[in-house]
C-alpha cells in the first residue's frame, strides 16, 4: 500500500486486481449493464489513482475504493437516466435455463425502479454479502439509515413483483 501511495503504478495495479471482481459486481448491481459497469470500474480506478495520495488511512483501502466505485456507478446511473433505455438488456441471463428468464426479467425490472443508492446498498448486502456496518462505511450513511434503506428497498421490490 505504501508503494502505491508513493506513486508505484505496479503496486496500485496489484491493489486494483485484488479488488476488481467485487468492484465490478458492485457497479453491476447499481447499473445492471456490463459495459457501463466496466466503465464505472475504470472511472473509479482513475479517481482512486488520482486521490490515493490524499487518502487519510491506507488501512481502509477496501471501503474507500468501494465507496469510489459506488459513486462512479451512481454517476453513470444518473447519466443513463437522461438517456432512457428502449429495451432491457438480454445478456442478463446467467444460465441456459430459459424457463427462469421471465422471473429474472421481472426482478430486473423491479430492481431498476429502485434509486441507484438503494441498488448499491442491496448489491453490497446481497450481491457481495457485506455486513450492514461495512455498507454504512462505504456509502457514508449511519447504520440505522442503511438498515431502513435495505428494508424499504426490499419492500418496494416485493410490492412491484406482487403486481
Amino acid at each position: 500500500m505504501t508503494a502505491a501511495v508513493a506513486g508505484d503504478q505496479d503496486a496500485f495495479a496489484s491493489l486494483l486486481q485484488r479488488e476488481a471482481a467485487v468492484a465490478y459486481r458492485l457497479a453491476y448491481m447499481v447499473l445492471q449493464e456490463p459495459s457501463a459497469s466496466e466503465d464505472a470500474f475504470q472511472d473509479a480506478s482513475l479517481r482512486a489513482w488520482r486521490d490515493l495520495p490524499r487518502m487519510r488511512d491506507p488501512s481502509k483501502w477496501r471501503p474507500w475504493f468501494r465507496q469510489i466505485v459506488v459513486n462512479a456507478a451512481r454517476d453513470r446511473a444518473r447519466m443513463a437516466r437522461r438517456r432512457p433505455e428502449t429495451a432491457l438488456d438480454e445478456r442478463m441471463t446467467t444460465s441456459n435455463d430459459m424457463t427462469a428468464v421471465p422471473e429474472r426479467l421481472d426482478l430486473r425490472a423491479a430492481f431498476l425502479k429502485l434509486e441507484p443508492t438503494d441498488r448499491a446498498i442491496l448489491g453490497l448486502r446481497y450481491g457481495i454479502g457485506l455486513e450492514i456496518a461495512e455498507i454504512a462505511q462505504i456509502v457514508r450513511m449511519p447504520v440505522g439509515t442503511v438498515k431502513s434503506r435495505v428494508h424499504r428497498a426490499l419492500a418496494k421490490l416485493r410490492g412491484v413483483l406482487a403486481t
